[in-house]
């Protein structure tokens, strides 16, 4: 079980007691008067929390008025009135496990900002689930904050539950009674995770931190039968977006060919992303969907060889090399079955008619049948009429691909190129044949 962290800043202000409320998660807990907004916001996690929890308080010397029970001086007066501090308070709600004070300097210069950024780091543990309750983060704190969650995020793969914000300046009268909300700043977070793997996805075209993301965060509201029904149906759509999305992805990863050429995942895909889109979701994912919606819009959603195409431009834009070099041989050769209406899943078709056609032209030896593959051979009529339509450039031009492919495919072991000739030659070829069958394609229609 992961270890639940709940951390927090104390301030030197002597707070004005009032009553806190809070509402997360279909859940709402108000408090009697009290100064601490720590204390209102642990009483409502302390269901969530278990012996193993950490509890820990972030204190400057002068904060140390507010830890412990003293004498503060009143606002606007030289009088005092003592006060509990928050070590008592927290003791007297029965918490399942202590809480502790970690000292730290008070953040006066980039020295001392940088050392209690170090100081909370270190209190994180590898898989923790963290509870933030940022309310008294002053001066360069609250910047200090989201990038130690970051940070943490990465290096210690923490999970953030909760990030709380008493907003006493926001207090409003309920029925007589004087009330501060507790802000549930939580969505924040989420949304860093969502925006750091839409970028994993766009600069190169991995799929993975989205189809992650959805998993952590939906999964629970799936399960969860007796919830709010908006909630659900949100939480089924963008489910099915992560997995749609992440199915195309992994067919461009591994060059599944026929459902490219086929489209239906890209139909399907845009149709999830328009499902989501519509609902009422969290206002600044829209912008983070359209930047999904246009790295894929190029892409039919019916059945086109241009796919293959689309496909090798994403394999150069995301440094697929392998992939692409594959892709770009393929496509040829699917473009030309469908030019010459062969079935372009039929392996016989692709290798003994269009193939064959196109090394018999680019090694000049038409007129030399006994040369032949067996496969030509035996479809003699239909690849002499292939060979009629080609050009040998076009032929010269893809035997050269497919010799660059072989080597990239055999790992340099046989004929070396070197990388970054692999790469330009791979742009270089594409924009040829692209160019190449626009062109025909221009010429026919």
């Amino acid at each position: 079980m992961a270890r639940k962290v709940f951390i927090s800043f104390l301030g030197f202000t002597n707070y004005t007691p009032i009553h806190y409320s809070i509402e997360a998660h279909g859940t709402s807990n108000t408090t009697e008067k009290i100064r601490f907004v720590q204390e209102a916001t642990l009483s409502y996690l302390k269901p969530n929390l278990h012996v193993t929890s950490a509890i820990k308080f972030f204190v400057t010397s002068g904060a140390l008025i507010n830890w412990n029970d003293g004498f503060h001086k009143k606002s606007c007066s030289d009088e005092t009135e003592w006060h509990e501090g928050l070590d008592s308070r927290l003791k007297s709600i029965n918490l399942p496990n202590l809480h502790e004070k970690i000292d730290i300097p008070d953040g006066k210069n980039q020295n001392e900002i940088w050392e209690i950024f170090e100081i909370v780091y270190n209190q994180l543990e590898k898989g923790d689930e963290l509870y933030f309750d940022i309310t008294h983060s002053f001066r360069t704190l609250p910047m200090l904050n989201m990038v130690l969650i970051s940070y943490a995020k990465l290096l210690k793969n923490i999970t953030v539950k909760g990030i709380f914000y008493g907003a006493f300046e926001a207090k409003y009268d309920n029925n007589g009674q004087l009330l501060a909300p507790i802000w549930d700043l939580t969505a924040f977070s989420e949304l860093q995770d969502w925006t750091s793997a839409v970028d994993g996805f766009i600069k190169y075209g991995n799929s993975d931190a989205l189809a992650e993301i959805s998993r952590d965060k939906i999964k629970p509201l799936l399960a969860n039968t007796s919830g709010d029904t908006v909630e659900i149906e949100l939480a089924r759509k963008t489910n099915l977006l992560a997995k749609s999305l992440l199915k195309v992805t992994d067919v461009l990863q591994t060059n599944r060919g026929k459902d490219l050429f086929e489209g239906a995942i890209f139909e399907t895909l845009n149709s999830n992303i328009d499902q989501v889109h519509n609902e009422n979701i969290f206002p600044p994912l829209k912008p983070i969907l359209k930047q999904v919606t246009s790295k894929t819009e190029k892409f039919s959603q019916k059945a086109s060889w241009k796919n293959g195409f689309e496909a090798v431009n994403w394999c150069i834009e995301h440094k697929l090399i392998q992939q692409g070099y594959t892709m770009l041989l393929e496509s040829v050769i699917t473009y030309l079955c469908e030019k010459f209406q062969f079935d372009y899943t039929n392996e016989k078709d692709r290798e003994n008619k269009v193939k064959a056609a196109i090394f018999i032209v680019n090694n000049g030896i038409l007129d030399n049948e006994h040369m032949w593959s067996s496969g030509a051979k035996e479809n003699a009529p239909v690849v002499r009429n292939i060979i009629l339509k080609l050009n040998p450039e076009f032929c010269g031009r893809f035997v050269s691909l497919s010799t660059k492919r072989n080597d990239i495919n055999h790992a340099g072991f046989v004929k070396t190129e070197s990388p970054q000739n692999l790469v330009n030659k791979l742009k270089d070829d594409f924009s040829f044949f692209y160019e190449y069958i626009m062109n025909q394609q221009n010429e026919t229609s």
